[in-house]
């Protein structure tokens, strides 16, 4: 980052700490806002009236952009915002996502003008949990042979469609069960702060306890690394989960909306 984006960086890591501003999207610190800006494609752009941040990558042959606020300037005034978007998202096949506060209610209307699809999400905030079961596990943050990253890869694309990334900050759990893949997990590591982003299990090996064993595993891999503030994002969508983390005493931390918009519209 040069200077002008390093001042702004730090303008919108302050606005995030505004409730009705906050999005879950951006990192904490401006140490991962920079790691974060130097591995994505992301753009810091201010505008008259509004300061934002693209992260933009491709998804199924769509242009896609996670937007990071928006945030006042001068004003908040949302009544440009599609048109600076398009400036930077002159594509045929694109669409945006946002992930903010439910109190944003301007953010929340004016997206709702522009026919966005609207979805619950609850941060829950992880306790430890146990399990007596000897779980067949390994962990990944760098080497992976090509027949466990296809397996898991196959796994992950069964319920997500965006791919996977691993490496030291974003370690890899894979669980074995009879010779094959049975569930994984994707975490990431922020300083005291961890994050769980990713938990699947294969229906072919459901209802045997393996989620809760995945959960124990987690929770005993950020105890070593003396990390106890772990978050992650549950979709309305996904009420096995929400129940999943509520049965383990996970406690709610913060409701927020996502919305994705497409452009084309």
């Amino acid at each position: 980052m040069d200077q002008r984006e390093l001042s702004l960086a730090e303008d919108i890591l302050e606005k995030n700490k505004i409730g009705r501003y906050y999005c879950e999207y951006l990192p904490d610190s401006m140490e991962e806002l920079i790691l974060e800006s130097k591995k994505s494609n992301i753009q810091l752009i201010k505008e008259d009236d509004l300061i934002f941040v693209l992260d933009k990558f491709e998804e199924s042959n769509r242009h896609i952009a996670e937007v990071w606020g928006p945030y006042p300037h001068r004003s908040y005034n949302l009544n440009n915002f599609k048109n600076y978007i398009k400036k930077y998202m002159p594509f045929k096949e694109s669409s945006l996502r946002f992930f903010f506060d439910a109190e944003n209610s301007e953010l929340s209307d004016w997206l709702s003008k522009q026919k966005a699809v609207f979805t619950n999400q609850t941060i829950w905030k992880m306790v430890q949990v146990k399990s007596e079961k000897n779980l067949k596990a390994q962990w990944y943050d760098k080497k992976i042979s090509d027949r466990d990253l296809r397996a898991v890869s196959n796994l992950h694309h069964k319920f997500f469609s965006i791919n996977l990334y691993i490496d030291q900050q974003h370690p890899l759990l894979l669980v074995y069960k009879n010779g094959k893949t049975a569930a994984y997990a994707s975490i990431e590591i922020e300083k005291k702060l961890g994050r769980i982003l990713y938990l699947g299990v294969d229906p072919d090996f459901r209802r045997q306890g393996i989620a809760t064993e995945l959960l124990a595993e987690i929770w005993l891999f950020f105890l070593k690394l003396k990390i106890s503030d772990i978050f992650l994002v549950q979709s309305a969508k996904a009420e096995a989960a929400g129940k999943l983390y509520k049965n383990s005493g996970f406690k709610i931390y913060r409701k927020l909306l996502s919305a994705t918009l497409d452009l084309n519209n």
